[in-house]
């Protein structure tokens, strides 16, 4: 056994070496008050945020092993890092029944930040990943037939020995966060590290908390040019994250840079035509990952200057408006089709089909008025896409 202890403490070494103890007391799993600390007898005297609480570093604690039982695993972590879209080893909390003490519900991004609390399905990480299976295809959850997740075996597959990932197993959900230094996601102005993201890319370089400086929020865009206009909180002229006063973005992360990084049409040719389908509910179509820089009207494209009248509040100024691609999408997953929120500027909506003019109806008139009659009752989709491929501007 003394092999195993040498082994922890050069890990223990390495942890403190590589400068990650200090960041990692302010994250959300170190934090002594509301951290990580697994429910199990054999750890009842282990503080919050104990690296214990998800490592492994012996094989017993006092001769028992701590539930669940089959561990460690990679990372001497104490279960399976990733095995498919409905076992990851962050659901092992990030659930009902959760492993944490004390874990708080997890709602959607349009219940937590844009008001609409009637939305109380999915209530965890996991039931938010549920609305599609393994293979992309949609499956029943929270009442919804038509929803979508992201696909994280392909999310794996993707950054695997990319931005120094490597090849091993890899947990699909450090494609967006840093487990050692995400926070908890309170976005208050001018307070730095309250972003539970970080950039993908970076993870070969410091891998830091994305959002926490000023120059990487959303109201940098009406530094350099262009113009971010928070959209309505449900039911109210309040304004998202926080619903309050504040309206130009400086209170929550560039989520364009942030998804960006992955979503842009350099990598198309590493997305199947399967997955694309099964993203499209069997429609395909290139959507996949939107060119904001050089087409699409929502990003830096100006479409039309003089259209403020086509416009809803709050977007009735002839300005280039870029908008947050949460404005409109959910990040883990939603009972509508493709990461559509359940509810978007102030109205709720129901994308359910692809092809279906209503569905988009649903979505686009919230921030548009389009005439019953536009287009000759055409999906919006037919003109108007986020990516290159599509021509007409909004």
């Amino acid at each position: 056994m003394r092999w195993l202890l040498s082994l922890s403490i050069l890990a223990i070494l390495i942890f403190i070496g590589n400068g990650i103890t200090g960041s990692y007391k302010d994250s959300a799993h170190g934090n002594s008050i509301y951290g990580v600390k697994r429910n199990v007898i054999q750890l009842q005297d282990y503080a919050r945020g104990n690296c214990a609480h998800c490592h492994e570093m012996h094989a017993s604690i006092e001769g028992v092993e701590p539930e669940p039982t089959g561990g460690p695993k990679e990372w001497l972590v104490f279960r399976s890092i990733y095995i498919d879209q409905f076992n990851v080893f962050c659901y092992r909390c990030h659930r009902d029944k959760s492993l944490q003490e004390d874990m708080p519900k997890q709602y959607s991004y349009t219940y937590r930040w844009g008001g609409y609390t009637s939305l109380t399905c999915p209530d965890s990480i996991k039931d938010a990943f549920k609305f599609i299976n393994e293979d992309g295809t949609p499956n029943s959850n929270c009442g919804s037939t038509t929803g979508s997740s992201h696909q994280l075996t392909v999310i794996k597959n993707f950054i695997k020995n990319k931005w120094g990932f490597g090849s091993k197993n890899i947990n699909p959900c450090s494609g967006c966060h840093n487990p050692h230094k995400a926070q908890r996601a309170y976005y208050p102005v001018g307070q730095k590290g309250t972003s539970p993201i970080s950039l993908p890319s970076t993870h070969n370089s410091g891998w830091d908390i994305w959002g926490d400086d000023t120059t990487e929020r959303m109201s940098y865009y009406n530094a350099i040019g262009y113009t971010y206009q928070a959209p309505y909180c449900y039911n109210s002229t309040t304004y998202e994250p926080a619903c309050n006063t504040i309206s130009d973005g400086s209170n929550m992360p560039d989520y364009v840079t942030f998804c960006t990084d992955c979503h842009n049409p350099s990598y198309d040719g590493q997305v199947s035509s399967s997955q694309k389908s099964n993203f499209t509910n069997n429609f395909q179509a290139l959507i996949y990952n939107p060119d904001w820089e050089n087409t699409s009207p929502h990003g830096k494209i100006d479409g039309t200057k003089s259209d403020s009248i086509k416009r809803k509040p709050p977007y009735t100024a002839n300005k280039n408006y870029v908008l947050s691609c949460t404005d409109c999408h959910e990040p883990h997953g939603s009972p509508n089709g493709m990461l559509i929120r359940k509810e978007v500027n102030n109205g709720t909506v129901d994308f359910t089909a692809w092809a279906d003019r209503s569905a988009w109806l649903s979505l686009c008139q919230r921030c548009h008025n389009i005439s019953s009659n536009h287009k000759s009752g055409n999906p919006c989709y037919q003109c108007h896409m986020h990516n290159k491929n599509w021509y007409k501007p909004i």
